[in-house]
């Protein structure tokens, strides 16, 4: 996205967000590895630096991405970022140089360049023009001529224009007017020829986008028809489908209501029977447990009293609302002389709900009511209410 965007920019000419958008393509692709588009965009920055004429920053990036080239060996991305150095180097005036690089290219990389076509005709241009600088009109109206036959047997309609355009500059030099004005001649009809053929190009497309809106609309316009017809039978069919779910709906509701009432007077005749039993199962075990002589109690897993005894709260001189609801550790400032013993207890019990197992010890105490040594005799077991 970063890359495609810098291209808009580069168009309109605004290279700093081209740059800034390049840079940000150049990180993400050096986190995801993609070398080969790392080394396109290198090349890409390149091209930005070479626009705002620093060409030593060009000159990096062109490197840059010809290494990587050379490390994915990719044949196409060598002979790019070689091109691109040529290239900064005519734009600073250093043809010798360019011609060099061409020329090496020529020569080492002519298997490639006879695969990668459009390549090989813009440097035998770029040659003509540097050759055509140089004062060398023998070497460049050897290359131009050259790209002159070849992009028109290739069918290459931009390069041999071009080639043209410097075959007519070169014989302006040289004094060759009549030949300059039939290259510049050239020239002008392949450049009327590819606008005619874009023209051409947009207009076929513009008629084929007219011709299938017209279809488009058309087929819309039935589809709208169709719609409308089944729209109206479906309505049709909702309304006497939704007729009959009413009446059947109201059907069941009444039925519904007659059964929920049954089912409701039964519901209620069988749980005023539960509370009654319950109560007086309640009242039966709170007389059982009051009635026993032993200190008997519940607690919850939060070592809170949910039930005492008669007999717990009366050897304590306490109420039953001083446990329930309470810790041990809440009612030790009532009755400090049982602290140890209490202390002992809570332990007792953690140990019980930690372990989930029965406990029995024997705590001995000194009573200072009667100044005489006691022993408690506790027994803890867990039991499991309400599943």
């Amino acid at each position: 996205v970063y890359s495609k965007l810098s291209l808009v920019f580069k168009e309109i000419e605004d290279y700093d967000s081209a740059m800034e958008n390049l840079q940000k393509a150049k990180e993400l692709l050096s986190i995801h590895e993609d070398k080969f588009k790392e080394m396109s965009v290198l090349g890409q920055i390149g091209s930005i630096y070479k626009r705002k004429k620093q060409y030593a920053e060009a000159k990096e990036y062109y490197y840059k991405s010809l290494e990587i080239a050379k490390e994915i060996g990719s044949e196409r991305g060598i002979i790019s970022a070689k091109s691109n150095l040529a290239i900064l180097k005519m734009y600073q005036g250093d043809y010798e140089s360019a011609i060099k690089i061409f020329q090496d290219m020529l020569a080492t990389d002519s298997d490639k360049f006879l695969q990668y076509k459009r390549n090989r005709l813009i440097t035998y241009n770029l040659l003509c023009e540097a050759y055509t600088h140089l004062g060398n009109y023998d070497k460049a109206y050897e290359y131009g001529t050259k790209a002159v036959k070849l992009s028109h047997e290739y069918g290459y309609r931009n390069t041999e224009k071009i080639a043209h355009e410097n075959l007519s500059k070169l014989h302006e030099k040289l004094g060759n007017y009549q030949k300059a004005l039939y290259h510049y001649q050239q020239r002008s009809d392949i450049h009327e020829d590819i606008a005619n053929q874009k023209i051409l190009r947009i207009n076929k497309d513009m008629e084929v986008k007219y011709q299938t809106s017209l279809k488009e609309k058309k087929i819309l316009e039935l589809e709208k028809v169709e719609k409308e017809k089944s729209a109206r039978l479906l309505i049709l069919l909702y309304a006497l489908i939704f007729s009959f779910l009413i009446i059947f709906f109201i059907f069941y509701l009444y039925q519904l209501k007659a059964r929920s009432n049954r089912l409701l007077e039964r519901e209620v005749k069988e749980r005023k029977k539960a509370e009654l039993r319950l109560n007086n199962q309640k009242r039966l075990l709170s007389f059982i447990i009051d009635s026993l002589p032993v200190q008997l109690f519940l607690k919850n897993e939060n070592l809170e009293f949910e039930v005492v005894n008669a007999a717990l709260v009366d050897f304590y001189h306490l109420e039953k609302e001083d446990f329930v609801g309470k810790k041990l550790e809440d009612i030790i400032p009532k009755l400090p002389e049982y602290r140890d013993i209490f202390n002992s207890i809570t332990l007792s019990d953690q140990q019980v709900f930690e372990n989930d197992l029965d406990h029995e010890q024997v705590i001995k105490s000194f009573d200072i009511v009667s100044n005489e040594d006691c022993w408690f005799n506790t027994k803890t077991k867990t039991i499991i209410i309400g599943g």
